[in-house]
């Protein structure tokens, strides 16, 4: 039985086909319904979103003149090549590994290809799902607290460089910047050298965000112990305002960005609950579904967690209850990861195979 909104009208399958007839001569090996649809959360009000697989014609594949990674058509409709798609699906990109796993009444058009990937995905499952889905979530969870931010403590004016003590002109260029930075990441990385946790750092691949230690070094004095006195203080002091400038002045256009491109339904949520909860449901979401595949190999959908989805959406938590419970995503995931059974990488080899007798139109 067909997916109800697949039942009511054509449509999708209509959206894929005109989308890959975009590019004449391209195959579409699938196409499916997902977002909501896909997660058990939708209601009257859900968008369509459609996310399939084509393979181009030949001069595409073997030219060098000519690629195409995806195309895009009506509603909310993204048909990727297969080399993008494989190669995504490998990095288990969390938007593209759980198409591996779309119930078959989401299904919209297949073929025995795409039937081949779908029964060798476990080619592509891998403990790489503890830096994707965590990162995913990651943002959202970013999002929550810097649109909270806009709305309890608002930035009133754009900034001037003048406020920072800095004269109208750059006294340290973006390249100049740019070279501090990496001096400062390389300084990090050999303190890091000598730390009692490097051992555990080489033995698990947890993330080390050496870029985002440096955004967080912003004082002369923090700056002055990590370069250990390599460059003067007046010239640190100088990095620091100009760095404080840049932050303040991407805070301001960030800020005037959001209030501009708010979409209304989100405000209201803003609004009524304090934060955006539907950013919240998602970082549930991508928390819950990462926990399962790197538990089971697997990702099921519907969402055994759809209902507390929707009534995360309705504002189930608190701000501070959210936070309590999902505001180290970094540790929940490093905490699945220890204990997962699944490899570190996918089956490259095995990928590249299928990707190769694929394209060719042979059978694995």
């Amino acid at each position: 039985m067909k997916h109800p909104v697949i039942e009511e009208s054509l449509k999708c399958r209509d959206i894929s086909l005109r989308t890959v007839e975009k590019l004449p001569g391209s195959v579409l090996i699938f196409s499916c319904l997902t977002g909501s649809h896909a997660y058990g959360t939708s209601d009257e009000h859900s968008d369509i979103d459609i996310r399939g697989v084509f393979i181009a014609p030949r001069e595409y594949l073997l030219g060098i003149s000519k690629r195409v990674e995806q195309l895009e058509g009506e509603e909310d409709t993204a048909i990727y090549s297969l080399p993008k798609f494989l190669k995504l699906a490998g990095d288990c990109n969390p938007n593209i590994i759980e198409l591996l796993f779309i119930p078959d009444e989401n299904v919209i058009v297949s073929n025995w290809k795409w039937n081949e990937i779908k029964e060798n995905r476990l080619h592509f499952v891998s403990k790489k799902a503890r830096h994707t889905f965590s990162g995913y979530a990651s943002q959202q969870l970013h999002k929550i607290k810097s649109h909270r931010r806009y709305l309890l403590d608002p930035p009133d004016h754009q900034p001037t460089r003048a406020e920072f003590g800095l004269p109208e002109h750059r006294l340290v260029n973006k390249t100049a910047m740019g070279a501090l930075n990496w001096l400062v990441a390389r300084r990090l990385e050999d303190l890091s050298l000598g730390h009692p946790l490097r051992a555990q750092l080489e033995a698990e691949p947890v993330t080390r965000d050496w870029m985002g230690i440096i955004q967080s070094t912003r004082s002369v004095e923090a700056l002055h112990t990590v370069l250990e006195g390599e460059l003067p203080e007046e010239v640190l002091m100088v990095v620091d305002r100009e760095r404080a400038y840049d932050l303040a002045a991407r805070t301001w256009s960030n800020y005037v960005s959001w209030q501009e491109n708010r979409n209304p339904a989100r405000a209201e949520l803003e609004k009524k609950y304090g934060y955006d909860t539907k950013h919240a449901m998602h970082l549930v979401r991508l928390v819950r579904e990462g926990q399962e595949l790197l538990g089971t190999g697997k990702i099921t959908l519907p969402l055994a967690c759809a209902e507390e989805l929707k009534e995360i959406k309705r504002g189930l938590y608190t701000y501070e209850e959210l936070i309590d419970l999902y505001g180290d995503v970094d540790s929940l995931f490093f905490e699945w990861y220890n204990k997962s059974e699944l490899p570190k990488n996918p089956d490259w080899a095995a990928i590249d195979e299928m990707a190769i007798q694929l394209m060719l139109g042979g059978r694995i």
